[in-house]
């Protein structure tokens, strides 16, 4: 059934995006790479994304729970990710920013977690930071969560001088401002 995969459009960069939403790094066990759930919607029917995934829930490597509207996927085993050569490629392949998404997960959750006045010291600073969070933007834009994506674009970036304004954008993120006293 892989095979006919192929036929249909579902190539490396197709497998590749989809095992990218599916696995997350596990901070705690030395950044190795895990599965996670994620929406079903995240894989628009028709696409071959969606392919994949259909493909791979018929063969039970994908597991799926939940109603039509907030149906959730996931690898089944986690031996996939690791006995699958191709899958522990691809991933091998994308580990940087793997590695980049989770720091900005992690970066969006303290934000949300925390209360409205410490929110401006948690912007994206100026230099590794927000050159990490724009080169994962750059490289996955149309798969990062709409609220990541967002974050990393509108975060600005704060001057070394002088004090920040912070102002809500439409998806509710912070955009640091610089302004020169």
């Amino acid at each position: 059934m892989v095979g006919e995969l192929r036929r249909e459009g579902v190539d490396d960069r197709v497998v590749a995006r989809a095992l990218r939403r599916l696995v997350s790094l596990d901070e705690s066990a030395g950044g190795r790479i895990v599965a996670r759930t994620v929406a079903l919607a995240a894989f628009p029917p028709g696409t071959p994304d969606w392919r994949f995934v259909d493909a791979f829930l018929r063969m039970r490597l994908l597991v799926a729970e939940g109603d039509e509207e907030q149906a959730r996927v996931r690898v089944a085993h986690e031996a996939l990710l690791i006995h699958w050569d191709r899958a522990r490629r691809l991933l091998a392949e994308d580990a940087v920013n793997l590695a980049r998404r989770r720091g900005l997960e992690e970066a969006e959750r303290r934000w949300h977690d925390a209360t409205p006045a410490d929110r401006p010291g948690l912007l994206l600073r100026a230099g590794l930071e927000l050159n990490e969070a724009e080169a994962l933007t750059a490289a996955w834009a149309d798969e990062l969560e709409p609220a990541l994506s967002t974050m990393s674009r509108n975060r600005g970036r704060p001057s070394a001088v002088g004090s920040r304004s912070a102002r809500k954008t439409p998806a509710g993120w912070p955009t640091g401002s610089p302004r020169r006293n």
